[in-house]
């Protein structure tokens, strides 16, 4: 199964499973499409963090990926 820790910056996850940034775009990180936003923000900002600054419920976030058959991990 595929693990995703929570509390590991954006870009990271994505680059480990890039199925996953049209996951995200649909789960509202629409900032993301955007090339220059992905190399720097997406490097600094977890997916924790993110969730918390575009007001999206972490535990939605989590569901969805777990939907998708990852396992999820951090608090």
């Amino acid at each position: 199964m595929n693990k995703i820790d929570i509390n590991a910056p954006i870009a990271q996850i994505i680059d480990e499973h890039p199925e996953l940034l049209e996951v995200f775009v649909e789960m509202g990180f629409k900032p993301l499409e955007n090339k220059t936003m992905y190399k720097t923000l997406g490097y600094k900002v977890t997916l924790k963090q993110g969730a918390k600054l575009l007001g999206k419920s972490i535990d939605d976030i989590i569901q969805n990926l777990k939907w998708n058959g990852y396992e999820v991990k951090g608090d």
